[in-house]
């Protein structure tokens, strides 16, 4: 946030922080420990997880979406918050069938989403929701060169 920040833009920023952060990381890693490092082979299968994961609630929040947006307003109130409690449940047993590293650890982190409800699911299109984008124009425009990267953007959002 100190390098580029997009006033009246939160999601952007911390979206567009969370991925240089990411990719500085990366960089770091290579730099210190060499590009086949165990560091490095250990954070990649971090990322990927991270990856999987967010990609997997991102898409479970259209699903929230779509039940919110199909229910009557005749219904009760409990069936309305029993609808809510069986999709995220089939969410979170969802996180089961995911090609994840560390299994436990997200299976376990999901089981906030009983507790935290909308905010849970928010925090996600908050933070990661626009890492594809990120990544697609960081490989693509800028051949994976962090530091040009970076200049365009600092360009592009004048601070």
């Amino acid at each position: 946030h100190g390098t580029i920040f997009v006033k009246n833009n939160v999601t952007l920023n911390e979206n567009l922080a969370n991925f240089i952060g990411n990719k500085g990381a990366e960089q770091f890693l290579i730099y210190r420990y060499g590009n086949n490092s165990t560091q490095l082979t250990t954070y990649k299968e971090s990322i990927a997880d991270e990856k999987c994961y967010n990609k997997y609630i991102l898409k479970s929040i259209e699903r929230l979406d779509s039940l919110y947006h199909s229910i009557s307003t005749k219904e009760s109130e409990e069936l309305k918050i029993q609808k809510k409690v069986n999709l995220i449940t089939e969410i979170d047993v969802g996180v089961s069938r995911l090609p994840l590293h560390k299994m436990k650890s997200y299976f376990n982190y999901s089981l906030r989403a009983f507790t935290e409800g909308n905010s849970f699911f928010m925090s996600f299109s908050r933070y990661d929701s626009q890492n594809d984008n990120f990544e697609k124009e960081f490989n693509e425009k800028y051949h994976s060169n962090l530091k040009l990267y970076l200049k365009t953007l600092k360009e592009q959002y004048k601070s």
